[in-house]
């Protein structure tokens, strides 16, 4: 079982957000691991066009290896069921089961638009049940990019946005809206926007 830590989003920055390159690519350093079949996107005709086999094959690990890591994640979710109250120091609330399944909704939806849609980018995951109750989940492409899921008991959620540094929030309950398609909505924005400003400051140095 994985160790529990409390939503606490990170702003250490990696060694591949400060040399600029692409977390997928940066981080598909593994060949043991399980084949993935990816749907054609324009990503993979792109490379393939311009006979980029080395990145088609990075892209590939890169989604096997963030497929593993949902799947552990699952896993963690699940084991968050059989969490007692006072987990915590000074209290804490066990997220609900409604919580949970929402929570692990999330990451397979994540998983699959990454696998199936071009306009998405492998992130980093940070998450954790919340102490007042409920889970937290964080999805970082860097240290001024980043989504924060806060996932709550009491059937209200909030998304809070970071983009370039600059922050936006959105609550609202579950009754009312549908959160997976939410998050996947905030999320894909954010890559849109992550890859503007990438083109422009790589055109700025030109």
């Amino acid at each position: 079982m994985e160790a529990t830590v409390t939503h606490s989003p990170t702003r250490r920055q990696e060694e591949s957000d400060k040399k600029n390159i692409p977390f997928w690519k940066a981080s598909a350093v593994s060949t043991s691991l399980p084949p993935v079949v990816l749907q054609e996107n324009n990503r993979l005709q792109s490379f393939r066009q311009h006979g980029e086999e080395e990145n088609i094959f990075s892209w590939k690990v890169a989604i096997a290896r963030f497929s593993a890591i949902v799947e552990r994640r699952l896993s963690y979710f699940d084991s968050l069921r059989v969490l007692e109250d006072d987990w915590i120091s000074g209290g804490g609330t066990k997220p609900s089961e409604s919580v949970v399944d929402i929570a692990k909704q999330i990451l397979c939806s994540l998983r699959d638009n990454i696998a199936a849609d071009d306009k998405y980018h492998v992130p980093k995951l940070i998450l954790g049940p919340i102490p007042s109750g409920g889970i937290g989940i964080s999805i970082i492409l860097d240290a001024w990019n980043m989504l924060r899921i806060s996932l709550f008991n009491d059937n209200e959620h909030e998304i809070e946005s970071e983009i370039h540094g600059k922050y936006s929030e959105e609550d609202a309950s579950y009754e009312n809206s549908n959160v997976v398609s939410e998050v996947n909505k905030s999320y894909k924005n954010l890559c849109t926007m992550y890859d503007l400003q990438s083109k422009s400051w790589a055109n700025s140095r030109r």
